[in-house]
């Protein structure tokens, strides 16, 4: 029998049968470990970043800034805020910013970018930093009998490109996919069609991840990133 096994906190158990479990519960996911998917590929290089929201900036578009050693960019987003990152190496994450989120954040703008750190320091934060000390991206083994992974839980790449929701989304629609012809060949196939879209994206991704780049070469590195998104859309308007 397909399923699982729960334990609330009143450590009361119960099972759930069902033809099909996925994991879509992150890069340390839980189900992966308890089927014991097994990691074949992982990235060289990791990135820290620190976030938050603000409001009344007067930013209207996506802005993305590179200077060696920094990238930190404005995501526009629901009611009115902006998601305004800032991204280092993993070691400056560790040794520098995570003592002071907030000064860290700041100095990194001023850094990249004086003009939006200028935004930021009138503008109005509306929740609290969030920071992500880094983890270096991997492919790990994304479907069994009665089990299939999808997003970060079977994949996961560095956040500095930005790409993990489609990532998700584009997943979701190949498992369904597979779930529905219901057979082992064709989750193994869903993994396998994942691998060939996926490979350059986390190669370019990881390559930019390791801020060995001057500006010249991460112009290179984002328009290569550009080529792989358009073939990756025209292979996911063919799912149809």
């Amino acid at each position: 029998m397909c399923g699982v096994h729960l334990r609330d906190s009143d450590g009361h158990d119960s099972q759930i049968a069902a033809e099909l479990v996925v994991g879509a519960d992150g890069a340390h996911s839980t189900v992966a470990d308890l089927v014991g998917a097994q990691r074949y590929r992982t990235a060289h290089h990791a990135t820290g970043s620190v976030f938050s929201y603000w409001s009344n900036t007067g930013i209207d578009g996506f802005e993305w800034y590179f200077r060696p050693g920094v990238s930190v960019g404005a995501i526009p987003t629901n009611g009115g805020l902006t998601c305004i990152f800032a991204s280092v190496p993993q070691s400056r994450f560790h040794d520098e910013i995570r003592r002071d989120t907030a000064a860290g954040h700041q100095r990194v703008l001023r850094e990249c970018n004086p003009g939006l750190a200028t935004i930021v320091e009138a503008a109005s934060r509306v929740e609290r930093y969030r920071g992500f000390a880094g983890q270096a991206g991997f492919f790990r083994q994304s479907s069994g009998p009665g089990w299939a992974l999808i997003g970060d839980a079977g994949y996961f790449k560095d956040p500095i490109t930005a790409h993990g929701m489609t990532d998700a989304l584009i997943d979701a629609e190949l498992l369904a996919l597979a779930a529905a012809a219901g057979t082992e060949r064709a989750l193994a196939d869903y993994q396998r069609a994942r691998d060939a879209r996926a490979t350059s994206l986390f190669d370019v991704t990881d390559s930019i991840a390791s801020f060995d780049w001057d500006l010249a070469k991460v112009q290179r590195l984002h328009r290569s990133l550009s080529d792989e998104m358009k073939r990756e859309a025209v292979e996911v308007n063919q799912f149809h």
